[in-house]
């Protein structure tokens, strides 16, 4: 799941996404672009995966990793950015982007 970023004074005009995986991979990456398509750097760090479950009115447990990659991906999109134009964004530093969530071995529980 890759996120791409269009970054204007600090506010998100546009968000891509690429997926590779199940509808609820695809669904939990176009959702999380809505949500923080027009919104500041500030208001993306604060979007949660609960946030986007919900705004798909839920996942099964088994597909919540889902939602928790789409978040993922945000944050590293916005490292990626930070990193490209140094510019600190706050709560970044605190994100293990090496958290392991292997969405076929959920998928056989």
């Amino acid at each position: 799941m890759k996120m791409y970023l269009k970054i204007n004074n600090g506010v998100i005009e546009d968000v891509k996404f690429k997926t590779f995986g199940c509808g609820s991979a695809i669904a939990s990456s176009s959702m999380a672009t809505e949500l923080i398509k027009g919104k500041t750097i500030e208001e993306a760090m604060k979007l949660t995966n609960k946030a986007v479950a919900d705004a798909l009115d839920g996942l099964p447990p088994v597909k919540m990793h889902c939602s928790i990659l789409a978040e993922q991906a945000i944050k590293s999109a916005l490292l990626d950015y930070s990193k490209k134009h140094n510019v600190y964004i706050d709560g970044l530093e605190d994100i293990d982007f090496d958290e392991d969530h292997h969405h076929h071995d959920l998928d056989d529980h």
